[in-house]
């Protein structure tokens, strides 16, 4: 049980952090403008320790807060307008946050007339080698109290390195354990597999990816990361050869057969890679977006071997087959109709899409399907190519990270766009969710972003301003099309 000691600063603020934490409890004292404040820990279960900070003043005073460790950046928290007095911030401190004293600052504004307060304390999580940030990504809650603006990204952003903030080194999992090595070998899954507090172990991977956005089956796949979901941990690590449907080989650490700490699950091969055997019984599977089964279903794809001017096309059908595109005049009426492609395909991946000889696709004013038979035949004159798609300009209100993959704001980092900048969009598509909800995504057609890199809806104006605040702006333009 905790117990908060707060005392009124001039008679405008007074405050408290309370720090809910993993490895023993007690009690540290603090001070704030000779104010008595206090940190309390008590134990919670689990590697990851939930922090909550508590600013009392005036009712509508606007309050900021912020916190710093030892020898790391300081985090600042977004402004609060206090509710019957209080504001209050309540986040989740990570496995690895920084270590040493935490320093903790309120200031708040009331007509005209300003207040601070400060407070330390230790907020004590797991280490073993572990480094992260503060703040668990998108773990900020607003308990008490309401925001003076509304956040328009997470606190901490979801990037490629999987980091957890900006003192993380990226890997989620404890040094030399299964998830360490497997994160390794895979480091596409970035911040992907990173779940809930208590939830982050190998056995909760596949959930987490899914939840993430990164697809997820029950096929072996080379490359693909395997979960073995029963156990007290479950098992991660890479596949490297399909046997058959139901086996194949994978590079894992810690796979051994005997237990050396059955508590702390350590096997005979703690810290070191090896190769094993393995059924598909109780396992699930990540995959790279682009390697899972089915990928290219519904698009135009090319060998990546063919040397020709105009490379051989096919369309992947909804039954998994390839089937010929013909002409040129085929090829551009399926891309009027928004046929997704070409993507061009090794010869491994493309002939996981069997060729249906005899058949091609035909394409009209009204759709496209299958045809047989004699195939028509390129005319002496080409077509003329389509017009380029049609893009909306969208103006940024602040800097905004671009992804090449909008559904877990991974894979590779693109140039950032600076504030204010207008791109042009080629289209709109859901994707990761924000701190605030919004899930909404632009493809950004223009060069150096080139169609292959998205960005967040939510870092843009999205009505045609291009200067000012971005709270209470849409979360989307509505006139871009879906992709």
């Amino acid at each position: 049980m905790s117990q908060e000691t707060r005392q009124r600063l001039g008679g405008r603020i007074r405050a408290s952090a309370v720090a809910l934490a993993v490895l023993g409890s007690g009690v540290a004292t603090a001070s704030a403008n000779a104010a008595d404040l206090r940190v309390h820990s008590s134990r919670t279960g689990s590697a990851e320790a939930t922090v909550r900070l508590v600013v009392s003043a005036h009712t509508n005073s606007r309050c900021s807060a912020s916190v710093r460790a030892p020898k790391t950046r300081a985090m600042s928290l977004p402004v609060l307008v206090t509710k019957r007095g209080r504001a209050a911030w309540r986040w989740v401190a990570p496995a690895g946050a920084p270590k040493g004293t935490w320093r903790f600052s309120a200031r708040c504004t009331f007509r005209g007339r300003v207040s601070r307060a400060t407070t330390s304390g230790r907020v004590r999580v797991a280490r073993d080698g572990v480094r992260a940030g503060y703040m668990f990504p998108g773990s900020l809650d607003v308990v008490q109290g309401r925001y003076l603006h509304k956040p328009k990204s997470q606190t901490i952003v979801f990037d490629t390195s999987g980091s957890k903030g900006a003192a993380g080194d990226g890997n989620p999992g404890e040094a030399k354990y299964c998830t360490w090595g497997a994160w390794n070998l895979a480091k596409w899954l970035g911040s992907a597999v990173y779940g809930p507090p208590g939830q982050n172990d190998a056995k909760y991977w596949a959930a987490n990816a899914k939840r993430n956005g990164l697809p997820v089956g029950t096929e072996p796949r080379p490359g693909a990361v395997f979960v073995k979901t029963v156990g007290t941990f479950g098992h991660v690590g890479v596949v490297t050869r399909v046997l058959s449907p139901t086996s194949f080989m994978a590079n894992e650490m810690n796979g051994g057969d005997r237990l050396i700490n059955r508590a702390q699950g350590i096997t005979n091969e703690f810290g070191e890679y090896h190769e094993h055997q393995h059924t598909t019984e109780n396992m699930l599977f990540i995959y790279q977006p682009g390697t899972q089964p089915g990928a290219y279903v519904g698009h135009i794809v090319q060998w990546d071997g063919d040397t020709k001017g105009q490379k051989t096309a096919w369309l992947v059908g909804q039954d998994g087959k390839r089937r010929w595109i013909p002409t040129s005049a085929l090829y551009y009426c399926l891309k009027g109709h928004g046929v997704p492609g070409p993507d061009v395909l090794p010869a491994a991946r493309l002939d996981e899409y069997p060729d249906l000889t005899g058949q091609w696709v035909t394409c009209g004013p009204s759709g496209y399907g299958a045809g047989s038979g004699t195939p028509p035949t390129e005319s002496e004159t080409p077509p003329e190519p389509p017009p380029p798609p049609r893009t909306w300009n969208e103006t940024t209100g602040g800097n905004a990270n671009t992804w090449s993959n909008h559904l877990n704001a991974g894979g590779t980092q693109g140039p950032t766009i600076p504030a204010f900048t207008t791109v042009a969009i080629s289209c709109k598509l859901p994707g990761f969710k924000v701190q605030n909800g919004n899930t909404w995504w632009y493809r950004i057609a223009q060069a150096p972003w080139s169609d292959q890199y998205y960005v967040s809806a939510d870092a843009f104006y999205n009505n045609g301003q291009t200067s000012g605040p971005l709270a209470g702006t849409p979360y989307v333009d509505p006139a871009v099309r879906d992709c």
